[in-house]
């Protein structure tokens, strides 16, 4: 099944779209996050966009209380700088915690969490969770699973993939040539 980069918060814009599942309490998506955004806002910019969704763990007992403040975050036009504090405090999500970055991206943090407990993104949240859970894990061109798996996102390794799936677009697959003098064609 194919991942769908809709009703998600999109940073850049581009042909390429990377669809990352994230946990804020995960430390492999934390570090993921900075050179996410170097891809799409510089390095691959106009090229490559990134679609966010939300994969809680189960063994994580704040993220999913966190991925709802983000969800909340997003209606309000302040998702990247919600993701951002929530990455960067991910030692620290407890309720005072999570009404505090919320003041700081300038939210109602009282509000957020009413609507958080009262289960008005759970909806979304669990959408997300579920989109991952039917990748299976063997989802070839699920490139964030892939690379988080080796603990770190490489730049080098963010471009050549988008160059590559930028590449398999232009071609509409990939072309072999004839093989060249002097080689065995593969059987």
């Amino acid at each position: 099944m194919p991942l769908k980069a809709e009703n998600c918060p999109v940073a850049g814009k581009g042909p390429v779209t990377i669809v990352e599942f994230s946990d804020y309490q995960c430390p492999h998506c934390a570090q993921a996050l900075a050179p996410l955004e170097e891809l799409v806002d510089k390095a691959r910019k106009g090229k490559a966009r990134l679609c966010s969704k939300y994969f809680p763990f189960p063994s994580h007992p704040r993220a999913r209380v966190a991925a709802a403040c983000a969800e909340y975050a997003r209606g309000k036009g302040k998702f990247w700088e919600m993701n951002a504090s929530l990455f960067a405090h991910q030692e620290a999500l407890e309720d005072e915690d999570l009404k505090a970055y919320a003041r700081q991206v300038g939210l109602d943090g009282e509000e957020m969490l009413k609507q958080v407990y009262a289960g008005k993104f759970d909806e979304q949240v669990e959408k997300n969770r579920r989109e991952e859970w039917r990748q299976g894990g063997e989802h070839a061109r699920d490139l964030l699973r892939r690379a988080s798996q080796h603990a770190s996102l490489r730049p080098w390794y963010l471009a050549f993939t988008v160059d590559d799936e930028l590449q398999w677009q232009r071609e509409k697959g990939w072309r072999f040539g004839p093989a060249p003098q002097g080689h065995a064609k593969a059987r």
